[in-house]
Formats: C-alpha cells, structure tokens, sequence
C-alpha cells in the first residue's frame, strides 16, 4: 500500500501498544502482529509528526519527551475508537471489545486464570488484557484512564472518590518462620531478620503498619515482591516474615506459620463515570461472583 502521509489508527494504537508493553517483541504478540509490521508503524507515525516518540534502552523502550506529549492523546484516540466499536456491538445485541485490568503484585487469593477463564465463557466475544504493578502505579493508571478496573490490596476506605470500588474480601496473613522455630509474636520481632517487601506495594504498607502498632522494628535483610522467594528464603532460615495464607497454603518448601490477627483486603476499584459495555460487563460478572460466594479462589 502507498503511505498517504496521515496518521493512521492502526499507527497510533502499535504506539500505544509498545508504550505499554515496554518492547516491540511483547507489544507484537498483543497485536498478534509481525514485529517488524509494529516497528515499521511507529516509525511512520514518526516520520509523519516529525519527531523521535521512542527511545531504545538496553531494557525495552521509553517514551521520549515528544512521545510523552503524543502518547497521551494517542492513548485518547485509540480507546475513543475502541468505545466506538463496543458501543455499536452493543446495539447489536453483541457483547464484545477489550477490558484493561490491573492487579496487584502478589495477585492475591483469587485465582485469576480460572476467573478469567470462566468470563471468557460467558462473554466470548470480550478480550481481556492484564497489567500487573503496584498498588500506587495500578490507581494512577486508572485515574489515566489507562484501565478499566483493578484489583489492589487497598483497603476501600482509604481510596478516594475519584474512583468507585468494593471490597471483595480479606485475606489472611499470617507470620511465618524456618521448621523448628520458637514461636514469635509480633511484638517479638524487633531485630529479628525479616523478609520484607518492596516500597510501594499494599502489601508492605498492611506489613510496615502492623509492626508499628506492635513497637516492633525488625532487621530488614531481604525485600522481594515474589512470594515463593520469600517462603524459600524464610524456609532456608535466611529471616522471618508475614505472608498471605494462600502463599501458606501454596506449594512450597516447608515452613512454620503463626496467626497473627492480620489481613489484607481484595478490593475491585474502577472509574466513577459510564463505563464501556465490555468493562460494564466484566464488572458487573466479578460483583455478582463475590456477591454469591463464587470468586474462584487459588488452592
């Protein structure tokens, strides 16, 4: 095909993609494209606007200060033409389009695969993407309209009303050791080595304010987002830590564990305004779920 010299929406939504993809290589396999059809796009939407958008790093792709200035209008553009399309579906009688869906890190008891799997379903027709991050990164990409719906570790209350949300349920955490280990209380864990989690996520926040009500202050030897390295850490006697009881219940090497009257909540949280029909849907699915009880959970 000859390049006319106009911007073209399948331009602005492979930008779009490898923005949030980070790389060419994820943002094709998104696309179900050729990766050289994705670079070759950006490039031409490049040569258009006469500006770099993109800036090749040793770790993907970052957005360039121009970029940064045409992303969020091209990010606007393609979820226009995205609602468009849902919109004309649903006045046809058919359910489809795409959900954006934030999770948190660690994901949770609910088993996602298998609630994915179940909408999928019901509602065939509608493609859901997932985004994982931490609660902070997760909240501001819906305040961008950069998602539909999340699911955090932040307890309802605490969000603002910006954005709707409902707590689907708690969870658990429990204080776990190496086999063989006195017990602990939490106010027994000052100066113990303590495996802790990165800043930022709602998880170490539940965490850090526990142990300040405990006056407890703990030897932070290790921070990691991933729970099964915490509990093969915690199981090699390298430190304690606090961890969800499905991590508990998971499989693992073995590890004692210890109530400590802690949990951390789900809570499904989305834009106050109308939603597209796909998003609607999917919302009003994982609401009826939790309302019966019928959340798949992991284990």
């Amino acid at each position: 095909a000859i390049y006319d010299g106009d911007m073209e929406l399948r331009q602005l939504r492979a930008f779009v993609h490898v923005t949030h993809a980070g790389t060419f290589t994820r943002a094709a396999e998104e696309l179900h494209l050729a990766q050289s059809a994705v670079s070759q796009s950006v490039s031409r939407l490049e040569a258009e606007l006469g500006f770099a958008l993109l800036r090749r790093t040793s770790r993907g792709v970052e957005l360039t200060e121009a970029g940064v200035v045409v992303f969020e209008r091209a990010r606007e553009i393609v979820a226009g033409a995205d609602a468009i399309r849902s919109d004309l579906a649903a006045l046809r009688g058919l359910l489809e389009g795409t959900v954006a869906l934030g999770t948190m890190l660690p994901p949770g008891p609910v088993d996602l695969p298998g609630l994915l799997a179940s909408f999928h379903a019901s509602h065939p027709g509608i493609a859901v993407h997932v985004r994982e991050g931490s609660a902070p990164d997760i909240l501001a990409q819906l305040r961008r309209d950069e998602l539909d719906v999340a699911f955090t570790g932040v307890e309802a209350e605490a969000l603002d009303g910006a954005l709707a949300r409902e707590r689907m349920l708690g969870e658990e955490l429990l204080l776990i050791t190496p086999p063989g280990h006195r017990r602990l209380s939490l106010d027994e864990l000052s100066g113990v080595p303590f495996v802790g989690y990165r800043r930022g996520s709602a998880l170490r926040d539940t965490v850090d304010r526990a142990l300040r009500a405990a006056s407890a202050a703990p030897q932070i030897v290790f921070e990691s987002d991933e729970l099964v390295s915490v509990r093969e850490l915690v199981a090699r006697s390298l430190g304690v830590s606090i961890v969800p009881r499905s991590t508990v219940d998971g499989e693992g090497p073995p590890i004692a564990s210890i109530p400590v009257g802690l949990e951390r909540p789900l809570t499904l949280v989305w834009r106050e305004r109308r939603q597209p029909p796909a998003a609607a849907a999917f919302l009003s699915y994982v609401r009826e779920a939790a309302a019966r009880d019928r959340l798949p959970l992991v284990g």
